[in-house]
């Protein structure tokens, strides 16, 4: 005999939280482009998204073997095999943004073993309370993880000289706890964890050649030259009123063909000399 038991339950809380600029109205600061960090400066008081997960996944089975020999049926039954595993995973998530240009993220994960009574097979309503009294009062956590990540937009680009260049700054760390095999508790737990730092740069060149006097007015010019308007007729043919250029049996014009070889033979000439 097997069963199945699963379920899931999610939370999640989503606000639009309030950004605060203390110093966006200072005379001071106002429409300057120098104290751009100043009166840009702002922050948040409450997150942007919080959810919790909870997963449960019950397995239970039963196995008898029995006895099928003839003549000996008065042999006491064997006894029932049973196997349980109760397991409940929990997931928690929060964003959070700092100001507009940090961004905090947390995830955990902690997965725990409810302890059940070990090898008696429930059928009993006292068995089944059992199973109810360890799962609010006998769980053991099998493994824990944690990651932390953060983003920062460095703002480089507001100091005005420096506006053609975008910076970004990135931070990850995570923490890992694994219980030791049930069946070897002496081993001891396993933890573990990692960092990870990453700065990620990049350079407008449009924009830096726009503050080079010389350098805008070329690409200026260059944006400004047209190519010469296509004659009238229908593209790809003479228009009318001019005589198709004569052309070999190469299809190649027979004026470029004569330029051609007489350079070839004005450079063979000269190769001779």
């Amino acid at each position: 005999m097997n069963k199945s038991y699963k379920a899931g339950v999610i939370y999640t809380y989503a606000l639009k939280p309030k950004n605060y600029q203390p110093l966006s109205k200072v005379s001071l600061f106002k429409n300057r482009k120098f104290f751009a960090l100043f009166s840009d400066f702002n922050f948040y008081l409450l997150p942007d998204k919080f959810s919790v997960t909870a997963n449960l996944d019950r397995e239970y089975s039963e196995f008898q073997i029995r006895n099928t020999i003839p003549g000996v049926a008065d042999l006491p039954p064997l006894p029932v095999s049973v196997g349980k595993q109760f397991n409940i995973i929990r997931t928690y998530t929060l964003s959070f943004p700092i100001t507009k240009s940090i961004k905090l993220e947390y995830n955990a994960t902690n997965g725990s073993r409810v302890m059940e009574p070990q090898g008696l097979p429930i059928r009993t309503q006292d068995q089944r309370d059992s199973v109810r009294q360890a799962f609010f009062n006998k769980q053991v956590n099998t493994d824990f993880k944690q990651t932390i990540s953060l983003n920062y937009e460095v703002p480089i680009n507001k100091i005005p000289f420096l506006d053609f260049v975008t910076l970004t700054a990135h931070y990850t760390g995570s923490y890992d706890w694994i219980h030791a095999p049930f069946a070897a508790d002496t081993l001891g737990a396993t933890i573990q964890n990692s960092s990870t730092r990453q700065l990620n740069g990049q350079i407008n060149f449009v924009t830096f050649y726009n503050k080079i006097p010389w350098l805008k007015k070329m690409l200026q010019g260059d944006k400004g030259k047209q190519p010469p308007p296509l004659p009238k007729g229908v593209p790809g043919k003479t228009p009318p009123g001019k005589k198709q250029p004569a052309t070999n049996s190469a299809g190649y014009r027979q004026g470029k063909e004569r330029n051609i070889l007489r350079r070839a033979d004005f450079c063979a000439l000269d190769h001779r000399s």
